[in-house]
């Protein structure tokens, strides 16, 4: 990492940004800048939500006057922008091509090009927990949480880890970890090991990995 940049989040719902500043935190080893939110318009990127006309509207009117842009929305929602486009819902994979692709762009070096190719090297597959829903849950906890279903829908489907099922789900983290301890505490759910690719084991990670590593650990500490 060789500098210090700041973006800035603009009509995003508050489960969006939750997602958003707690995925930021957990790629901070991976990007080639130091990313810090804030709430200036000096900043150098904004990231707008573009599902609205008014979002779009924003987002045309800075690109115009020369300011850095990513698009975030539905697909329907943007055009064919490539790399500075986040579709919805939030994926790590994603904040990091961007987050990257703009450092890049500021480099004439060859080493800032080769730093990506370097992060992907150090991932490996390994195995860890992960959820499926056995059966849909009773009532009275899909009328519990907002956006029940959606969560249904994904761990139904497939077993999925904490941070799988908030990034495609585009939900709170708070929301998911209990609505699938609920759901765990009524035998509606059962833990599967599945595979993913992580950083190896042996690697610096920060002290202070945000909200994803206090979830991981507060499922590693039930019986």
């Amino acid at each position: 990492m060789d500098s210090n940049r700041t973006i800035s989040l603009h009509g995003f719902r508050d489960t969006d940004e939750t997602v958003f500043c707690s995925l930021l935190s957990l790629l901070s080893f991976k990007t080639n800048a130091v990313w810090e939110v804030v709430e200036d318009e000096t900043c150098d990127v904004t990231v707008v939500d573009v599902d609205s006309n008014q979002g779009l509207s924003l987002a045309e009117t800075m690109e115009n006057n020369g300011r850095r842009v990513i698009r975030f929305g539905q697909l329907s929602s943007m055009d064919a922008a490539g790399e500075m486009c986040l579709q919805k819902p939030l994926r790590a994979a994603n904040i990091l091509k961007c987050l990257n692709s703009l450092n890049q762009g500021d480099s004439s070096g060859h080493g800032e090009q080769t730093a990506v190719p370097a992060v992907e090297e150090s991932l490996k597959e390994e195995a860890v927990t992960g959820f499926r829903l056995r059966r849909w849950p009773c009532q009275e906890i899909l009328n519990a949480y907002p956006g029940s279903s959606r969560l249904c829908a994904l761990l139904m489907k497939e077993a999925l880890t904490i941070e799988q099922t908030v990034e495609r789900s585009g939900m709170a983290a708070d929301i998911v970890w209990d609505f699938v301890n609920a759901c765990q505490q009524r035998n509606f759910i059962v833990e599967q090991s599945i595979m993913i690719r992580a950083r190896d084991r042996s690697e610096h990670k920060p002290a202070n990995a945000g909200l994803f590593a206090m979830l991981r650990s507060r499922f590693g500490s039930r019986g």
